[in-house]
C-alpha cells in the first residue's frame, strides 16, 4: 500500500483595486475646454476618460491630466457626465469614478 504524505505549497499574490479620484464638480462656459486632473493609485494600469454623451472631446483620453471639450449637445443638455476607468493590476477588475 503506498501513501502520499508530501507537502505542496501554493503561494498567492494579492494585487489591490486600483483606485482612481477625479476631483469635485467643476463648470464651463459653453464650449470652454475644462481642465481636467484625476489621481491614480500605482497599481493602475490603461486609463480610459469617457463622456455620458459619447461625444470624444479629450486632448488625451488615456491620461489622468487632459482637457475635455463640451459638444454641441453637452451644451445644449446643459451638462455632461465624465468617467475615467482605471484598469487593475494583474487580474483585478476595472474601476471606475464619475
Amino acid at each position: 500500500m503506498c501513501y502520499n504524505t508530501g507537502n505542496r505549497k501554493l503561494d498567492v499574490e494579492i494585487n489591490p483595486a486600483p483606485t482612481v479620484n477625479v476631483g469635485n464638480d467643476i463648470g464651463s462656459c459653453g464650449f470652454e475646454a475644462v481642465n481636467l486632473s484625476a489621481t491614480v493609485s500605482a497599481n493602475a494600469g490603461d486609463l480610459n476618460w469617457t463622456s455620458s454623451s459619447g461625444h470624444n472631446g479629450f486632448t488625451d483620453p488615456g491620461n489622468a491630466i487632459t482637457s475635455y471639450t463640451p459638444s454641441n449637445g453637452d451644451v445644449a443638455n446643459g451638462s455632461v457626465t465624465l468617467t475615467l476607468t482605471a484598469s487593475g493590476a494583474g487580474s483585478c477588475d476595472l474601476f471606475q469614478t464619475t
